[in-house]
């Protein structure tokens, strides 16, 4: 989705000429601009990495991004959420962070959750709660697998997406044996 800028549409039919992919162009405040999120975005970033001058590779450039997610997600207020909530507690996600230094205490969460590896399944189905109901395990050798047992509500299925991707899982996008799966964890014992 893009405003009408001609070059993306040049730029649009390079890099998407063969995939089955729709580009949306929102023309106007009036037609509702759809894409006034996604610009606010882009320039907060801008504004964030102006300063940096750049992230030096991808390897930092992902860790930059995760980072600035879990900051935005879990700890920055907003101000189009009731009550300037985080996205994390307007979905329903308290991890309980210390108000006065909150990414502090959201690093020394992590901290803890890492040190628990050994009983790493029990620890991230309590986090998921009822929602893991909703989910069947896999333990494999050397990973676990998430995967929906049938159809999640849009809302439940954020949520448990936030928890799993909180966890280290990442999302494996295989046909209809898409699962949410995180390598090096403990097998059972």
């Amino acid at each position: 989705m893009t405003d009408c800028l001609n070059s993306y549409k040049k730029a649009f039919i390079k890099e998407f000429n063969d995939r089955a992919i729709m580009h949306i162009r929102t023309k106007s405040l009036s037609e509702g601009f759809e894409n006034r999120p996604v610009e606010r975005y882009h320039n907060e970033m801008r504004s964030v990495l102006k300063s940096r001058r750049g992230l030096g590779n991808d390897e930092s450039a992902q860790k930059f991004v995760d980072g600035y997610r879990h900051y935005r997600n879990f700890v920055r207020p907003h101000s189009g959420l009731p009550d300037n909530q985080t996205p994390a507690e307007a979905a329903g996600i308290d991890l309980k962070l210390d108000k006065q230094n909150p990414m502090k205490d959201l690093i020394v969460k992590s901290a803890v959750a890492s040190q628990k590896e050994t009983n790493f399944e029990g620890y991230v189905i309590n986090q998921l709660g009822k929602r893991f109901e909703k989910l069947t395990v896999v333990n494999e050798m050397d990973c676990i697998k998430f995967k929906q047992k049938g159809w999640i509500e849009r809302q439940e299925w954020r949520e448990i997406n936030d928890i799993l991707r909180v966890n280290g899982f990442s999302w494996l996008s295989n046909g209809k044996d898409s699962c949410w799966i995180r390598m090096g964890a403990q097998p059972k014992t």
